[in-house]
């Protein structure tokens, strides 16, 4: 399900909800807030959302098929089709960028009708073996990224000794930096997030605190080098399970 009403709306200047009022049918408010308040009633009022429904083109209530058991995200161009456009006048497809638009959750639920699932499965599908795999080589695979693991983050925290990458004032690593870190570890840029992501949840690179502030390894990761390579892969494996952040966002 894609955002509500409210959050999908939130910046929309107060002419542009005036006129998606009008498109549907409902009276003209004094204030924005109102204005959303009215469109989330509508989309959740079954009576008045059918009715509203039964004038839309065919291509349009096709459009909403698509979108309805997700993603709720669709493309559009600056000059959308004719029931692409009906769709926006009426905010049942809201902008999320200029190119982006989205299935408010309210009309969503209304055209799931109670459903959950498209399609319900009560029975689980039988599950069956794709293929076998040798037990010894799977466990030299994973030792094998185990030790990845740990030559990537040292590689990084060596990288970065001394003074790593300036912080954005946003917060965060530049895509300039991103990049350069990844051809230093010679790997692509979203590996490379992830291990940047890995080492500062590990608590081995944060923040000098200088007013300049750069990434540097904390006095933490000094310890961390020190530990035999089995602690120190149990430490990141920790660290990642815990996680919440998610690399390249």
């Amino acid at each position: 399900l894609g955002p509500t009403v409210s959050e999908a709306t939130a910046g929309m200047s107060p002419g542009r909800l005036q006129e998606i009022l009008a498109a549907t049918g409902l009276p003209a408010t004094h204030d924005p807030v109102s204005a959303v308040a009215a469109l989330a009633a509508l989309f959740t009022d079954r009576t008045r959302m059918a009715e509203l429904l039964d004038t839309a083109p065919v291509e349009a209530l096709s459009v909403l098929d698509r979108l309805v058991w997700g993603p709720p995200y669709g493309e559009v161009t600056p000059n959308p089709t004719p029931p692409v456009k009906w769709l926006r006048d009426r905010g049942l497809l809201l902008p999320v960028s200029t190119r982006t638009v989205v299935l408010p959750r309210e009309a969503a639920l209304h055209l799931r009708a109670g459903r959950a699932h498209r399609v319900p499965e009560p029975v689980p599908p039988v599950v069956g073996t794709a293929a076998e795999r040798d037990p010894q080589a799977v466990d030299r695979a994973a030792a094998g990224q185990a030790f990845t693991a740990l030559s990537t983050v040292e590689e990084l925290l060596k990288l970065w000794n001394g003074g790593g990458p300036a912080i954005l004032r946003a917060g965060g690593l530049s895509v300039r930096e991103l990049k350069r870190a990844a051809n230093s570890l010679d790997v692509t840029e979203p590996i490379a997030a992830f291990w940047i992501e890995l080492a500062y949840g590990a608590g081995l690179l944060a923040t000098d605190g200088e007013p300049d502030e750069r990434y540097a390894p904390t006095p933490a990761s000094d310890e961390w080098l020190d530990l035999p390579a089995e602690e120190r892969w149990t430490h990141l494996a920790t660290a990642w399970l815990a996680a919440t952040r998610t690399p390249g966002l």
